[in-house]
């Protein structure tokens, strides 16, 4: 009888197991193959391996338990033999398609996991503090946790000081300050160890300020945690992991979107999406205002989710437009408004290339497209979604900042 009732809890032990066990799924939205490199933290197993190829386009997913902690890079330009022996451009480990235990040769950026055991809060962020090579963001799926992203192409814009470039001699890779010139002062150790000195307003150049005003929401330098720590306390959330976020392999301003911050401007009117009052809140409403000098409330992100579509994040608030309502939403002259990111389909907008450098943004759970009501040119109008109609009032151009 103590035998049954043991097998019986070892049952409901492995059921629990099971049911708290988490889905990883990553997405590739670059135009090349990205090789995924994973590794545990000490004591904890070794996604897959260490390591697969997920071609362009293509996605797959791991299982991994509840209260694992450890870290995913992606490496470019690989060449491996039968054996899995060979060698990238970036993100190395070894020499090794499946990375084994090896972490990651910098520069190469990092999305880093610490998931708590049943309970707790899971706590993520996406680290460029070992350099850059690939725009990654993380989401959730099955729950209303925000996450990092990054759509930006920072090869594009990094100092030729950092540049790390292939045999072929294109960019592959940003460094961070700390890999270019190792001195304790960009690298945060030694006297400069602490929060307090370590401080990049003091580096003879401000190498963190280029990271982080490309991807505002990723780590930029060692102690950079106020604004790039990421916390869940939903039980047991499933993650995205997502490569080239923008839809470009992150090398020169791939793809017709433009990556970072952008203002968006109505055709008609030739006013700014804005946070209207530079409300914080989830429910403000976003209206069209004129255009203001480098406004943060009237500047933008385009973070990939899936199949062509995108939520809009607001620089000033972090929310994303939002079609009032939810999913069910689906009438025309529904308002659009700020909301905190679930990932939902009323936040999810597909850009479509009107030519001449506009586009119509059409939502992907009602079909409808952003629009200005009666194609106003007045302060203040909030838009709505409407019939798509090819009219000027549904026509906006995406202006990098």
């Amino acid at each position: 009888m103590q035998r049954i009732g043991f097998v019986l809890l070892l049952l409901l032990a492995s059921h629990r197991a099971d049911a708290q066990a988490r889905t990883f799924t990553f997405v590739n939205q670059c135009s090349e193959t990205v090789w995924v490199g994973s590794l545990g933290n000490p004591g904890h197993l070794i996604p897959n391996g260490g390591g697969w190829a997920l071609g362009a386009g293509g996605s797959s997913s791991v299982t991994i338990p509840s209260g694992w902690a450890g870290r995913f890079w992606g490496r470019r330009e690989c060449n491996f033999d039968g054996n899995g022996f060979g060698s990238c451009a970036t993100g190395d480990c070894g020499g090794r398609l499946q990375c084994s235990g090896a972490g990651g040769v910098p520069p190469t950026s990092l999305a880093e996991f610490t998931l708590n055991g049943g309970g707790g809060v899971d706590y993520y962020d996406v680290s460029l503090v070992d350099g850059y090579d690939f725009p990654l963001a993380i989401s959730t799926y099955n729950a209303r946790c925000c996450g990092p992203t990054c759509a930006a192409d920072l090869l594009a814009t990094c100092p030729s000081e950092l540049q790390k470039r292939d045999g072929a001699g294109r960019v592959v890779a940003c460094l961070s300050a700390c890999a270019r010139f190792n001195t304790d002062q960009y690298c945060c150790r030694g006297a400069f160890g602490t929060p307090q000195t370590c401080n990049p307003n003091n580096w003879p150049v401000n190498y963190a300020a280029i990271f982080k005003r490309a991807c505002p929401s990723e780590y930029s330098y060692a102690y950079d945690d106020t604004s790039s720590t990421f916390t869940c306390g939903s039980p047991n959330p499933n993650f995205r992991i997502t490569f080239c976020a923008n839809g470009s392999s992150g090398g020169g301003g791939g793809g017709g979107l433009p990556g970072g911050w952008v203002e968006i401007i109505n055709q008609t009117s030739t006013k700014c999406l804005d946070d209207t009052g530079w409300g914080t809140a989830s429910g403000t409403p976003v209206q069209q205002y004129g255009c203001g000098n480098n406004q943060a409330n009237q500047q933008w992100q385009l973070v990939a989710s899936d199949s062509g579509y995108y939520r809009v994040v607001n620089r000033y608030t972090g929310l994303v437009l939002d079609v009032t309502g939810g999913p069910g939403a689906t009438g025309s002259g529904v308002k659009v408004e700020l909301w905190t990111s679930w990932n939902g389909p009323n936040q999810q907008w597909r850009p479509v290339d009107m030519g001449g450098g506009y586009y119509k943004l059409v939502a992907r759970h009602s079909g409808k497209c952003l629009d200005v009501p009666g194609a106003s040119i007045a302060n203040g109008v909030v838009l709505q979604q409407w019939d798509c109609n090819g009219t000027g009032a549904q026509s906006f151009r995406l202006v990098p900042q």
